[in-house]
């Protein structure tokens, strides 16, 4: 079981119980299953594919988890970046 496979089907158990509760922000299974297919989809949609490469910088909240579980459900492989490196970096590829 892939980890976009165990949100859709706890999903569809209970769909209305609580998944994630950040800052006094609720969401349910449901709702989190629904916009993590929305992102997978869009990626998809831009271009990517599964196997591609996609990194993410954004502050903790909500937005990361459906992150992570948006580019699971699309076969795409998170890379998280290291908010520590002080080298420069090239960025290769940028989706706009």
């Amino acid at each position: 079981m892939l980890l976009g496979d165990g949100l859709a089907a706890v999903a569809r158990r209970q769909p209305n119980a609580t998944a994630v509760v950040f800052k006094g922000r609720r969401i349910t299974y449901r709702m989190l299953d629904e916009r993590t297919n929305r992102l997978a989809n869009a990626l998809l949609r831009r271009g990517l594919a599964a196997g591609d490469r996609v990194t993410y910088l954004l502050p903790n909240g909500l937005e990361i988890l459906e992150c992570l579980f948006g580019i699971a459900k699309a076969g795409i492989i998170g890379v998280p970046p290291n908010t520590r490196l002080s080298v420069e970096i090239q960025i290769v590829g940028l989706v706009t």
